[in-house]
């Protein structure tokens, strides 16, 4: 399965593009110049998530995940176990960047 996300163009040099992601909102931003694609969705408790200098960021409770690999850096309750941000496979073909799975 491929889908396209998004043109290359249209991936900030900073900041975040949101995108539809089948019904839900995907974020696509670059990481070390390479775009990269982020389900918009916080792990604790499905909140949102924002672009914010280089982290996803849940506006609701302050959870913050690494944009490079999703993992959690923050989680608001202290002690609990956290979870990752889902990243999407992506693959640059001609001008677009795609999500791809079972490829």
């Amino acid at each position: 399965m491929k889908s396209e996300l998004c043109k290359l163009a249209d991936v900030p040099e900073q900041g975040a593009k949101a995108v539809d992601f089948f019904g839900r909102t995907a974020l696509v931003y670059r990481h070390r110049g390479e775009p990269t694609a982020t389900v918009a969705i916080c792990a604790h408790l499905g909140g949102p998530l924002e672009w914010r200098d280089g982290a996803l960021v849940c506006p609701w409770h302050g959870a913050e995940f690494d944009g490079a690999s999703g993992r959690c850096t923050r989680w608001p309750q202290p002690g609990s176990a956290a979870n990752h941000a889902m990243r999407l496979p992506t693959r640059v073909e001609g001008d677009g960047l795609f999500y791809v799975w079972g490829e």
